[in-house]
């Protein structure tokens, strides 16, 4: 059942005290989260729950009797506008009230980037981190799409179809908005360092762990819950039948959210969760508009195609020969019957354009 916090305040010392009660809350370890919840349901305030879990609430002269002393809490909070980052909480207008549909939503989010929260039109794109080039050119080719038409896409940024996520959406000209399991000063994996800055430069990186937090295995199942319930609806891109990527598929579905699938080969094991979730009622998604059609939205037309720079003839071939799976270049250049100089600087004007891509493997997908 979703939570009715709703405070209102008559200035912002009353909403700062409010939100210090929340932080506190949250960097207590002693507070477990279905305690404060359902504390917080009885009392309908931060500042009472507090009081009544730490025996004083949380001031700026007096620490809670658990040991928990207010200067930790000013320190994070210190950290974060040093860092230009902020923290967000139940108290703070910013905080995404979608995530109150959750039985236990994060006492607090640190956030990177300073474009909004308050983003309704969010769709997450998660799946395997062991990804097939046909799976990571899906996630590209759905993410950028969509973001192209004006929607925020919202994953996980580990490595595979998460971080596809995130790429192909960035280079929709889009926001994009990465939940990690760690603290914001933590890059994990080390490989999508650069990505979660480039992120933070230009969408959002949030986190309910304080900074130094290391990426602790239980940590990702809980990101996931606010992965899925940020989100209108999720798409799994490749997952085997014990990826985690399934977690967030169940908790959107319990949650009300849509859940979509792309279908994928029978005998590639990344399809057999995806499989199973379309045999179970998920949506097959095979294009944007089908995303569109299981939202029952209005499909907005890409104005890329009209800013797009033309490319050179030899790179149409390459296009049009380039499949989904990925081609190397020279399967390339037996495929489309052009010299190997040709197709790498074909492949290059490609790659700058953003239609295609280098997968580490040096297997090229379109994007």
């Amino acid at each position: 059942m979703p939570h009715e916090y709703a405070p209102k305040f008559a200035n912002d010392k009353e909403r700062y005290q409010e939100h210090l009660a929340w932080l506190t809350m949250s960097q207590c370890k002693e507070i477990t989260p279905r305690e404060l919840w359902k504390c917080l349901a009885r009392f309908r305030s931060a500042q009472e729950t507090a009081e009544r879990l730490l025996g004083s609430r949380p001031t700026d002269s007096a620490p809670s009797s658990s040991g928990f002393v207010i200067d930790k809490i000013k320190a994070l909070e210190e950290r974060a506008a040093k860092r230009r980052e902020r923290i967000v909480t139940p108290a703070d207008a910013e905080y995404p009230r979608q995530l109150f549909d959750l039985p236990q939503p994060p006492a607090a989010l640190f956030v990177a980037g300073q474009k909004s929260l308050q983003v309704s039109n969010q769709i997450a794109i998660v799946g395997s981190r062991l990804a097939t080039p046909y799976g990571m050119s899906q996630a590209a080719i759905l993410a950028r799409g969509l973001a192209e038409r004006g929607l925020t896409i919202t994953s996980g940024l580990a490595r595979g179809i998460d971080a596809q996520a995130h790429r192909g959406a960035l280079k929709g000209g889009g926001h994009t908005i990465a939940v990690i399991g760690c603290g914001l000063d933590i890059y994990y994996p080390r490989e999508n360092a650069r990505l979660q800055r480039h992120i933070a430069a230009v969408g959002n990186v949030i986190s309910e762990y304080a900074y130094g937090t290391q990426p602790n295995a239980w940590h990702f199942p809980a990101r996931n819950r606010i992965i899925a319930a940020l989100a209108m609806g999720t798409i799994i891109v490749q997952a085997s039948n014990h990826s985690g990527a399934l977690i967030t598929a169940n908790i959107a579905n319990d949650l009300g959210r849509e859940v979509m699938a792309v279908p994928g080969a029978l005998d590639v094991l990344q399809s057999g969760g995806c499989l199973q979730l379309i045999l179970d009622g998920a949506n097959p998604v095979r294009h944007v508009r089908d995303v569109f059609d299981v939202l029952q939205v209005f499909e907005p037309a890409s104005s890329a195609a009209e800013n797009a720079p033309a490319i050179s003839p030899s790179a149409s071939i390459i296009l049009k020969n380039l499949t989904a799976e990925g081609s190397t270049v020279n399967e390339l250049v037996e495929k489309c019957r052009l010299a190997p100089g040709l197709t790498a600087s074909a492949l290059n004007q490609l790659n700058i354009a953003g239609h295609v891509q280098c997968l580490p493997e040096g297997i090229w997908i379109p994007t």
